[in-house]
C-alpha cells in the first residue's frame, strides 16, 4: 500500500542530546522479538551489556530503567550507547519509530509525527503545510481497512480551518456547528477541567494550559499555532475513521 505523509514530515530528525525531554527518560522501552533476536546473536562481549539490562513480564521484554528513570544505555551527554556501538538498526522498533504513528485508510496508509516529541511539536506548530501530503514510500499493512475514506471530510475541514480571512474563533465556531460539537472558549470550566486531566510530559506545563486565557491579545498572538495544532489532531485522530459517524465523532472531539 502507498504511504503518504504531511509535507512537513521530511523536516523531522531526532535532535538527540539537544532534546530537553528525552524519550529515553521516564518511558517504558519495550523490545520487540526481532530486535531481541539480534541481541542474542551478538558476541557475548557485546550482548552482555544489553541483555543484562532486560526484564520480562506479561507485556513482553523491556529495558529496566536506571536511576532517574533513565535508559541505562543513555549517556550523560544524551546519546545512545547502542547506536554509537552497533548502529541504529540495533535499537528496538519503538526507539526507531518514535514519534511516528501510522493510520490505514481505505486507499492508502499515512504516517505522521506525534506531538509528544518536542522537535515534532515544534515542526507541527510552525508548519502551514499541514494540508499537503506527499508519497514517502510503500508499506505492508495487516488486515483490511474499511471502505470508508475520511480524506474528503478532512480536506473540507482544512479549507475552513485555513481561511485566515476569518478570525480563528469564528473558524472554530463554523467547524463546531458543522459537526455538532459544543463550542467552548478557553475560559470555560469544562475545558479547564479537560486540560487538567491530561497527562503532561512536564508538570510545569499544566499551569500553562489550565491558566490559558482566550483573551483577544492571546488569541491573536497564537492563532497560527492553534490552527496548525488542531489540523494535527484532526489528521491523527480522524483520518482512520471506519465510517462517517466515527469521523464526525473524532472531528467534533478534536475541535472541542
Amino acid at each position: 500500500m502507498e504511504l503518504f505523509a504531511p509535507k512537513y514530515y521530511s523536516n523531522f530528525k531526532c535532535i538527540a542530546d539537544k532534546c530537553k525531554h528525552s524519550c529515553c527518560i521516564g518511558w517504558r522501552i519495550g523490545i520487540d522479538e526481532q530486535t531481541l533476536a539480534k541481541y542474542r546473536a551478538l558476541p557475548e562481549e557485546l550482548a552482555f551489556p544489553i541483555m543484562g539490562k532486560l526484564a520480562e513480564d506479561e507485556d513482553g521484554t523491556y529495558i529496566t530503567l536506571a536511576e532517574g528513570e533513565r535508559c541505562p544505555h543513555l549517556t550523560e551527554c544524551g546519546l545512545c550507547r547502542i547506536i554509537s556501538t552497533l548502529g541504529e538498526e540495533y535499537t528496538s522498533e519503538i526507539c526507531r519509530e518514535h514519534p511516528r504513528f501510522y493510520n490505514t485508510l481505505s486507499s492508502r496508509a499515512e504516517v505522521g509525527i506525534g506531538a509528544s516529541c518536542e522537535e515534532a511539536a515544534r515542526i507541527i506548530a510552525s508548519s502551514d503545510e499541514y494540508s499537503e501530503f506527499v508519497k514517502v514510500g510503500e508499506i505492508t499493512v495487516d488486515g483490511e481497512s474499511g471502505g470508508y475514506s475520511a480524506l474528503c471530510e478532512r480536506e473540507a475541514v482544512y479549507v475552513l480551518l485555513s481561511d485566515r480571512e476569518v478570525q480563528y474563533s469564528e473558524r472554530l465556531r463554523t467547524i463546531a456547528l458543522r459537526y455538532g460539537a459544543p463550542f467552548l472558549s478557553a475560559t470555560d470550566d469544562e475545558l479547564r477541567a479537560a486540560l487538567d486531566e491530561l497527562e503532561y510530559l512536564d508538570e510545569s506545563h499544566r499551569a500553562v494550559f489550565t491558566n490559558y486565557s482566550s483573551a483577544e491579545k492571546n488569541g491573536e498572538k497564537y492563532e497560527r499555532e492553534l490552527e496548525r495544532f488542531l489540523a494535527y489532531l484532526i489528521f491523527r485522530h480522524a483520518s482512520a475513521a471506519y465510517d462517517l459517524c466515527d469521523a464526525l465523532f473524532a472531528l467534533a472531539d478534536d475541535e472541542t
